[in-house]
């Protein structure tokens, strides 16, 4: 997979892919972020066996991958996710989860996922798609689902799915202005407000 071209020198993010351990951690922080942002439990979905085997179907071994958006600006608010990493998931090689020695620090401002959902049907999902307060405002949302729409067409899938709430009012605005139209159920969910959506790529 080609890496996402890097910011100009105005933009404020830069995407690109998880790699290292590091960047694992980060993506363990902002998916447990973004989880307990929800009216409801991921329990549904195995998120505790997620979290603990990532990148797991995210991996581009598994046909997925996780990008990462990182500031391009020396700003860390007190609630950045680089002040949050979970220790548990810490590198300790280093006393920074995300940095390495003699790096300079970065604030992660949010994160998106793919993984296959049909690979003999060339059929993908994307997950995890979540922007730090912070962050917000300044069109990464489009810019990270972008991305990894981009991911999912190199990867040779035909088809993106993806799930979201009726009261997601934004992100049904977001998914509907990057031409995602409703679909059918693809999986069970206890979620009554699920709704259910798929991009032609």
């Amino acid at each position: 997979m080609s890496t996402p071209p890097p910011p100009s020198s105005s933009s404020p993010f830069a995407i690109t892919p998880a790699h290292t351990p590091h960047d694992l951690s980060a993506t363990a922080a902002l998916f447990t972020t973004y989880a307990s942002s929800l009216p409801f439990s991921l329990s549904y979905q195995s998120f505790p066996q997620e979290l603990a085997s990532l990148p797991g179907a995210y991996s581009p071994h598994n046909g997925g991958q996780i990008l990462l958006a990182r500031s391009t600006k020396n700003h860390f608010p007190s609630n950045s996710i680089t002040n949050h990493l979970p220790t548990t998931l810490h590198d300790h090689s280093t006393t920074n989860p995300i940095t390495k020695p003699n790096e300079t620090p970065e604030e992660i401002l949010g994160c998106v996922a793919l993984r296959a959902l049909s690979p003999s049907a060339k059929i993908c999902e994307m997950k995890r798609l979540y922007v730090t307060p912070s962050a917000r405002g300044m069109g990464l949302g489009t810019a990270l689902a972008l991305a990894i729409i981009d991911v999912a067409r190199e990867y040779g899938y035909k088809r993106m799915k993806l799930d979201t709430l009726s009261t997601m009012t934004a992100a049904r605005g977001l998914y509907g202005s990057l031409g995602f139209v409703e679909t059918e159920a693809y999986n069970e969910t206890p979620i009554a407000e699920t709704m259910f959506f798929e991009k032609v790529l």
